[in-house]
């Protein structure tokens, strides 16, 4: 069936070129943005046939071209619509991953988690994890079927060890984030984040508890600075809906 192909599409936000969604809906987070959409209620779906993605990826010709925020070589992200690694999308996801590794798409691929897969396969690309608190209490909340903060930690720390290119996801920012203290803890772990990207909490009626642990957008802008002028060889992207 057509609704259970897995595909490389052109995305319809700011930030990436193209996605590789193959799960509809995700139940980790209570503050998840997708949730005023139908279609990310309810349990999770995943989509099992690879084999448009299989026909795209072999010819997948990359060439340069800036999203609307930024430019980068990293512009196919996984995934944009749900976590790649939710419990029940794992093995979809590394059979994608290992289908990717042989293909143009590789050098190019973003991944985004909030899960400590501490064996990935390897497949190129920028590895990135989402961090929105360091209050492990926060996060067990807010974001109750993801890994917590230090499992995070430790799942950067291995990623790195075996080489991979990484990047960190900031957002929202919660109670409980200090930006500076953020990255001078990873990097005393070995961990050197290219890029760093920082948002905020968007959609703030569709959960009240989670809007009671959001960061205002002041307070985001200063931690942002912060960190910004303290790690200068990092790449810094700031959201921009976030108001200064």
């Amino acid at each position: 069936m057509t609704a259970n192909r897995i595909r490389i599409k052109k995305s319809v936000g700011p930030f990436w070129r193209w996605t590789i969604n193959f799960m509809v809906g995700c139940d980790q987070c209570l503050y998840c943005y997708n949730k005023r959409w139908n279609w990310a209620r309810g349990s999770p779906r995943i989509k099992t046939d690879l084999s448009l993605l299989r026909k795209q990826a072999e010819s997948f010709e990359w060439s340069p071209g800036p999203s609307a925020m930024c430019t980068t070589l990293y512009d196919v992200l996984t995934s944009s619509s749900h976590d790649p690694f939710h419990v029940s999308s794992l093995s979809t996801a590394v059979e994608i991953l290992r289908l990717l590794a042989n293909t143009p798409v590789a050098s190019h691929l973003r991944v985004l988690t909030k899960m400590a897969l501490f064996n990935p396969p390897r497949c190129g690309g920028l590895w990135g994890m989402t961090i929105t608190t360091l209050n492990g209490a926060v996060a067990r909340l807010l974001e109750p079927l993801a890994s917590p903060p230090h499992e995070r930690f430790n799942a950067l720390q291995n990623w790195a060890q075996r080489g991979h290119k990484l990047w960190l996801s900031v957002e929202p920012m919660l109670e409980g984030m200090h930006l500076h203290d953020l990255i001078w803890s990873l990097e005393r772990l070995g961990v050197h984040p290219q890029e760093v990207w920082a948002g905020r909490l968007n959609h703030r009626h569709l959960s009240t508890k989670a809007a009671e642990y959001a960061l205002d957008d002041a307070e985001i802008v200063r931690q942002f600075e912060e960190a910004r002028d303290s790690f200068p060889e990092i790449r810094w992207y700031l959201k921009r809906e976030v108001r200064a």
